[in-house]
């Protein structure tokens, strides 16, 4: 059974913190709220107050499979000045994990249980993105890609991370998905009966050409 932590700082937005407790406890996946200060009483920007499950000090990252860091400018910003949890965020994704987690979409555990969830709760789910692999010809691939379920458990469309990240600051960074991940070399547009729906992942909406497409 996965294991997930879900961090609260000061200021975070709490939509995108409890509807992720929320999906997942519906899904019967373990997942912990984690307060990053002393006290487990945290505040959301909406003045909203969650009594969190854990303490950071409390915590062995060994042990989860998952790290959630809700949105939210103050939230972030506080999550930012966490150097303990900084340095464990670097550790889970380094390219390496890629390796590690790559599945086949054809026989993903993650994407199995990710449909049954979407199915039984009757929802629409945008899953991802996970390392995907593929094997060619000519040897194995990895990318970064997303994939769309309908409200019935179906894969309507799936997208590939187009534009790898790589950053190269000597003495400073050094990280480039490029290492291990192969470019997805196709737009992904899913008609659903709820709308036209473009999906990009991360660096991708950088390039503002793909969302005029």
């Amino acid at each position: 059974m996965a294991k997930v932590a879900l961090f609260l700082a000061d200021g975070y937005e709490e939509i995108e913190a409890l509807a992720v407790v929320d999906i997942l406890r519906r899904a019967e996946i373990e997942i912990y709220t984690v307060s990053i200060s002393d006290e487990l009483l945290t505040n959301g920007s909406h003045k909203i107050q969650v009594m969190a499950d854990k303490l950071l000090k409390d915590i062995v990252f060994e042990n989860y499979d998952m790290l959630v860091l809700p949105g939210g400018l103050k939230g972030m910003q506080n999550l930012e000045a966490c150097e303990i949890l900084m340095k464990q965020i670097d550790a889970f994704y380094e390219n390496e994990k890629f390796i590690e987690y790559g599945e086949s979409s054809r026989n993903s555990e993650t994407l199995n249980e990710i449909s049954k969830t979407a199915k039984k709760l009757k929802i629409h789910v945008l899953a991802g993105s996970i390392p995907e692999r593929e094997i060619k010809d000519d040897g194995e691939s990895l990318y970064n890609t997303s994939v769309f379920f309908d409200n019935e458990g179906k894969i309507l469309g799936k997208h590939r991370k187009m534009h790898l990240f790589d950053i190269d600051v000597k003495g400073e960074i050094y990280f480039k998905e490029s290492d291990t991940l192969e470019p997805g070399n196709d737009f992904t547009i899913i008609k659903t009966e709820l709308a036209t729906i473009g999906i990009g992942i991360c660096y991708d909406v950088r390039f503002v050409e793909l969302s005029r497409i």
